[in-house]
């Protein structure tokens, strides 16, 4: 830029000529300088442009790196299942030993990993709440571009579509039936599902004739599979929701998902028409039963036992997995089969515990011994079968958390309340079964 004075002098007397000259110079330079600044600003607003646009592209590089993260993540969850599944297919002992026990702490270590994110997601829903600035960031984002589920008048949020996602697997640690069944991702309250005549069958069709009316049913929508709104309500405090550390927000937390999945248990072992239309295991009207000739828990015989097992469809038998109670175990514990071997086996150096060399889960939802032994009589106590070939257990993927301060405004509290939205069908009766005593 040019730094020369602009100012001519002009003589009084002489040739004026020289001094017109020297004017033109000067506007001219003038004229020139004003060119060079209009393009300096010129070059400053692109240069600014620029920098706006690598902000942004920075922004956009760096969620699709998170998005990247995410996936290679899952990908490295994927190879560790099938290097897994390759050593317990080599049968090596040991190494199968191993690998499930890698598989057990990796599974772990993603539901510590969902207990922060949960905890994160619900701090921050809390701070949108009460006006606060987001501390975690994890709803940042949802907020910013407006991708919020919903907002709840009392200030609560629904949990991020792709934050629950991740999060998932924690529900699956407080209740086996999301874990046994066959989990389907329902995008309404209710699904058609299809009709289940009988197992499968082969044959050879004769290209030339028209389907027989047995094929054309098993395409047929029969019923359907119905999801029903769950609520679990609680108390706290709220000092401890807003400036609490993370790893005591596990304790509420905790609370919440133990409630609900008891009740997905208890629909999917136990519910007898409890709400309509469902029915459990233990009461569905299609599913086998082995009868016992005894009235008590401690009468029953291992016979009883092996022989629930083979009221199991034989397709799907040789995966299958018992479900009892911890009373059951005790009872189980000192029978032995007709060549005096133990029905129940304890976990061992190589080995996982099974009852007749199947897998078991015990849970609070079947059955416990009765103070009163005639109180036993005609009830169901056991139950075995391929679980994710019997059943269908369906979620709206629309696990919500609610906050509320008013109802304990001058104690200083806060209602929460964790809203589930689940469904549960036995969809082929046959692949279980389930033992009771006489009436």
């Amino acid at each position: 830029m040019s730094t020369a004075s602009n100012q001519v002098q002009v003589p009084a007397t002489g040739d004026l000529n020289a001094a017109i000259e020297r004017l033109e110079a000067a506007t001219a330079a003038s004229v020139a300088e004003r060119a060079l600044l209009a393009a300096e600003r010129t070059t400053f607003a692109g240069e600014r442009a620029a920098m706006v646009t690598d902000l942004t592209t920075m922004r956009e590089q760096t969620t699709r790196l998170d998005a990247v993260t995410h996936e290679l993540e899952a990908l490295k969850a994927q190879r560790a299942a099938v290097a897994i599944m390759e050593q317990q297919q080599a049968g090596q002992g040991h190494r199968e030993y191993t690998g499930m026990a890698q598989l057990a702490g990796y599974r772990e270590a993603k539901i510590e990993r969902a207990y922060d994110t949960f905890a994160a997601v619900v701090h921050d829903i809390a701070c949108l709440k009460w006006g606060r600035k987001l501390q975690f960031g994890r709803l940042a984002e949802y907020v910013r571009d407006g991708q919020t589920l919903g907002t709840g008048t009392d200030g609560g949020s629904v949990v991020p579509y792709p934050i629950l996602e991740e999060i998932s697997v924690l529900q699956e640690k407080f209740g086996l039936a999301r874990r046994l069944c066959s989990f389907v991702k329902m995008t309404a309250h209710k699904m058609g599902k299809n009709a289940f005549g009988s197992d499968a069958t082969f044959t050879y069709p004769n290209e030339s004739s028209a389907p027989a009316i047995s094929q054309v049913l098993l395409r047929t929508p029969r019923g359907e599979l119905e999801a029903k709104l769950g609520v679990v309500n609680m108390k706290m405090s709220q000092q401890l929701q807003l400036d609490a550390p993370l790893s005591l927000q596990k304790f509420y937390m905790d609370r919440l998902f133990t409630l609900a999945g008891m009740e997905e248990d208890r629909v999917f072992i136990a519910a007898n028409n409890s709400p309509s239309p469902w029915y459990g295991v233990l009461y569905h009207p299609d599913v086998p039963v082995m009868p016992c000739a005894t009235q008590s828990y401690g009468g029953i015989i291992a016979e009883e036992i092996v022989g629930t097992l083979h009221k199991v469809s034989k397709h799907v038998r040789g995966k299958a997995t018992w479900i009892v109670s911890q009373d059951m175990i005790g009872v189980m514990q000192g029978m032995k089969d007709g060549e005096g071997r133990p029905l129940w086996s304890p976990m061992g150096a190589m080995q996982a515990p099974v009852i007749y060399g199947r897998p078991y889960e015990d849970t609070p939802a079947m059955p416990d011994r009765e103070a009163v032994v005639g109180d036993e009589a005609g009830k169901p106590f056991l139950a075995c079968g391929s679980w994710k070939d019997a059943a269908i257990f369906g979620d709206r993927m629309t696990t919500a958390i609610d906050f509320d301060g008013s109802v304990y405004f001058e104690s200083g509290a806060l209602a929460i309340r964790l809203m589930v939205d689940f469904g549960i069908y036995f969809v082929q009766p046959t692949a279980c079964a389930r033992a009771e005593t006489s009436a």
